[in-house]
């Protein structure tokens, strides 16, 4: 091979490598993409590939023009070692792009970390947005300098201002009453001095006021957090009012239900009658009142989870547990009229006991409760009543009969006795008008007296006829007008004494009655005839007769201001022949307000009197309806 050829070939291989040279650089370019100053090198070796390609080309062409091997040869071997020196700066550099590259390659991934975490960051930032918006609590952030920075739409609602308007003001001149302001301001001293606040972290209930400076209730979470070295403040208000009402009316049924609690338990440890609770599975005592500790004669606390059994005979604790175990199984009042139980120290005793199964929240039998009274007494009672009962209705029938025969006897005597007291009378005028010439002074004196005593005799016994007759008459109710009876007892009165009576008498609007039209007018006529006579020796007398309403009955009255009576002699007033003033001082035969009490007790009614002496009397009977 010549010289020429030789060179050729060197220059071809050198040009060949400076070729693979700029590929590689163009292509690592195109990877790296970047215009730093690192890669200007190899813009200026690209170019300078492209120069010695274009002399290469215009060398060959002298070459082969004209005669200069050794020439040739000597510039073959200065481009081939050009080409070789270029094509190991590039591989030695091309370590280097590597090593770029892979920085470019990690700085790329640390840049799309970066970005990535930016995006979850903007996310998550997002999502609070949604959250800090949409909080159903009001959630206010403020700033190291107490002024707001957040204020979310609930916020808006509950103090009635904007976002906008409240930015940069604080809270001192929004929503924090005035008795709160300076420990306000001094708790965020305190809290930049030590990094600690009495109200951090937790949860604390205050009021709070609004844009009209009404103050109302609200639950305060405070939480401090540190952003780029500075502090911020968030709080979460929630309002309370309907929740303190709440709590206020729970409160005050609580303490109705504690003083209702405190108020029965009072009562039942207090009334006269055994008190006691079982459980419903094994009927063992969980309570007893004092009156049970004293008729059973076992403490409380000795009965407290004992049952019948416990201290009982077996047969009376069987009957008691087999009535307990019946109250269980239904569901209402069970009552025993008369039950026997033996007592620790009062012995055997009656008790008259009702008891009832008290449910749990599922309707099953969680315990029993027992009310006994004791009724020994009251059944010894009745026992004695009863035998006084069958004793008193001997006597009763006794005196029916007596009073029978009393009546037919005094009927008898009465009748018998007026044909003579007539007699008398009669024979006495006939003497006086006769004869009446034959007596002095004295004779004819003694005469009127007779005549007189007759009279009198007369009246008592034709009162005792109409006592006697009053237990044998029927009753013939009918609705009578009271106010027109009195006043006609009365004209009949006025009329038969013939102007001998000058009392004021006022008779008032009467209540109507339901009575015995005839025997009430002689109650009146008794009555009114009384009240005349005993206040006729007094100058200016005056009679009242009136009625009133008391205790489902009506109940009439005639008073005066007559001599009246000393009270002490009250038993005497309605019997019969009972008198409470001489014959002399006033007439008559003392059987008139017997008859007006017999006549007001076979209407079911009751009579009274009051009465003082020298001012007068009063007196009551009632009516019942």
């Amino acid at each position: 091979m010549e010289l020429k050829d030789i060179a050729l070939v060197l220059i071809g291989l050198g040009f060949f490598a400076l070729i693979i040279s700029g590929l590689k650089t163009h292509a690592i370019l195109h990877i790296l993409n970047k215009s730093n100053k690192e890669l200007k090198i190899w813009k200026i070796l690209n170019l300078f590939i492209l120069l010695f390609a274009v002399g290469y080309i215009v060398y060959v062409f002298f070459v082969f023009s004209g005669n200069i091997e050794q020439r040739i040869f000597i510039t073959g071997i200065l481009y081939f070692t050009i080409a070789l020196f270029v094509n190991l700066v590039v591989w030695v550099n091309t370590r280097t792009i590597s090593d770029l590259i892979k920085k470019d390659k990690a700085k790329q991934q640390i840049q799309d970390e970066l970005e990535s975490k930016i995006k979850i960051s903007k996310e998550n930032e997002e999502k609070i947005q949604i959250i800090f918006q949409n909080a159903p609590d009001a959630v206010i952030v403020i700033n190291e300098q107490g002024k707001i920075i957040k204020w979310n739409p609930k916020a808006e609602i509950l103090f009635g201002w904007t976002e906008k308007e409240v930015m940069n003001k604080t809270l001192s001149e929004t929503i924090i009453p005035e008795r709160y302001r300076e420990a306000h301001n001094r708790g965020l001293k305190h809290f930049f001095k030590t990094g600690e606040g009495p109200v951090l972290h937790k949860t604390i209930e205050i009021e709070a006021i609004n844009r009209q400076n009404k103050e109302f209730d609200v639950a305060l979470s405070i939480s401090p957090s540190k952003i780029k070295d500075k502090y911020i403040f968030i709080g979460f208000i929630r309002d309370i009012t309907e929740q303190k009402k709440v709590e206020k009316q729970l409160m005050e049924s609580e303490k109705i239900v504690r003083q209702n609690f405190a108020f029965t338990n009072s009562i039942l440890e207090n009334i006269p009658n055994m008190v006691f609770v079982k459980d419903a599975n094994k009927l063992r005592f969980v309570s007893l009142n004092k009156a049970g500790e004293e008729l059973l004669g076992y403490s409380k606390e000795y009965l407290i989870g004992k049952n019948d059994y416990d201290f009982f005979s077996k047969e009376q604790a069987d009957y008691f547990s087999a009535k307990d175990k019946e109250v269980l199984s239904q569901n209402e009042v069970y009552e025993i009229l008369e039950e026997p139980i033996i007592t620790k120290y009062k012995g055997k005793r009656w008790l008259h006991t009702k008891k009832i199964a008290l449910m749990d929240d599922n309707g099953n039998p969680a315990y029993l409760m027992g009310i006994s009274d004791d009724i020994t007494e009251r059944k010894m009672a009745e026992q004695t009543i009863r035998q006084n009962s069958e004793e008193l209705e001997k006597n009763i029938k006794l005196m029916e009969n007596a009073n029978k025969e009393l009546e037919a006897f005094s009927y008898s005597v009465s009748h018998d006795l007026r044909a003579p007291i007539r007699g008398i009378n009669a024979f006495t005028r006939i003497i006086q008008e006769k004869y009446k010439d034959k007596f002095d002074e004295e004779g004819k004196e003694l005469l009127q007296i007779i005549v007189d005593e007759a009279v009198r005799m007369g009246k008592l016994i034709d009162d005792l006829l109409a006592f006697s007759r009053l237990g044998r008459k029927d009753l013939e109710k009918s609705n009578v007008d009271m106010t027109a009876l009195a006043k006609e007892a009365l004209d009949e009165i006025l009329k038969l004494s013939q102007g001998k009576y000058t009392a004021k008498i006022t008779v008032k609007d009467l209540a109507l009655a339901r009575c015995d039209s005839t025997l009430i007018r002689q109650v009146w006529i008794n009555l009114i005839t009384n009240a005349l006579k005993y206040s006729f020796p007094k100058p200016n007398p005056v009679i009242e007769i009136g009625s009133y309403r008391k205790d489902e009955e009506t109940v009439y009255y005639i008073k005066d201001n007559g001599v009246g009576f000393d009270m002490k002699y009250y038993g005497k007033l309605f019997g019969v022949f009972q008198r409470l003033h001489s014959q002399e001082e006033f007439e008559g035969t003392g059987i008139g307000l017997a008859i007006v009490k017999k006549i007001i007790s076979r209407h079911g009614g009751k009579v009274w009197a009051e009465g003082e002496l020298h001012k007068g009397a009063g007196f009551y009977f009632s009516l019942p309806d």
